[in-house]
């Protein structure tokens, strides 16, 4: 059966020619995807087991996944393109757990407001979004579906792959077997010329006959220019108003000790 919606799923997407048995997608792994409509590729990293980031109490760094921006530049950045490389670039995050009874999504969302990155998250449209059982299978098979058909040679050295496909641009895009169809949910934002862009980490599980409310875990942090990309978990320990306070006066206070001491052994 699941071999069956898998071949319709890829006649949808004009596919069929792919081999299903290759697949090599992952329950629960987050696929941090980059697409850009002018170039003839997109850009896929595993970045592992949801859960080997959420719930830290500190912030993750992930840069040596983007294998030092090699790929990204090669693949987003033709040399008869003037100014930032990044420019124009989308990012989206997407993960899955297709197993019947316990579907489960994970996706991101442009931050658009400003705030506390971990402990108060950037975009709101999410939050108020739940799927009904069917609704989450949905979201989570066409996950499974596209990253399995498209991206066979993945987990790889590095945990990265160029995809001339461009299955990641079907996925988070419009068409009718998209992430954002089935959800309603729009995983991406785009780069602009800061080179920086902060998406929200969201997930949502369906135990059968329960709600599927979405649940904040965290921040991405993607910086073309430090060739940096970090995870802030929502339970990211954050130092109280008092500590900073207290921190800030001993720094003071050791340089006010610092100047006296220079002036007494002069």
């Amino acid at each position: 059966m699941k071999n069956s919606y898998k071949v319709a799923l890829l006649a949808a997407l004009g596919l069929a020619s792919v081999s299903v048995a290759q697949a090599q997608f992952t329950i629960n792994d987050l696929y941090l995807g980059f697409t850009q409509s002018s170039a003839s590729s997109d850009l896929i990293i595993d970045l592992g087991q949801a859960g080997n980031l959420i719930g830290g109490t500190s912030q993750i760094n992930l840069s040596a996944d983007l294998g030092g921006l090699t790929a990204f530049n090669s693949t987003f950045n033709p040399s008869s393109t003037p100014g930032f490389v990044g420019s124009g670039v989308t990012m989206g995050i997407l993960g899955a757990n297709n197993t019947a009874g316990s579907d489960g999504v994970f996706t991101s969302e442009n931050r658009t407001a400003t705030g506390n990155p971990i402990s108060q998250f950037g975009s709101v449209n999410i939050s108020s979004k739940s799927h009904s059982q069917s609704s989450m299978a949905n979201s989570a098979a066409v996950v499974n579906g596209i990253m399995s058909a498209e991206i066979p040679s993945l987990p790889t050295a590095g945990n990265l792959v160029t995809d001339p496909d461009k299955t990641m641009s079907v996925a988070l895009g419009s068409g009718t077997t998209s992430f954002y169809v089935k959800s309603g949910v729009t995983p991406t934002g785009v780069i602009g010329g800061s080179g920086v862009i902060e998406e929200d980490l969201w997930s949502a599980s369906q135990a059968a006959g329960s709600a599927g409310a979405y649940t904040y875990d965290g921040v991405f942090t993607f910086n073309y220019g430090n060739d940096s990309l970090t995870f802030d978990p929502a339970t990211e320990s954050v130092p109280e108003p008092s500590t900073l306070g207290l921190l800030a006066g001993g720094g003071l206070l050791l340089v006010l000790m610092r100047g006296k001491l220079i002036r007494k052994q002069a």
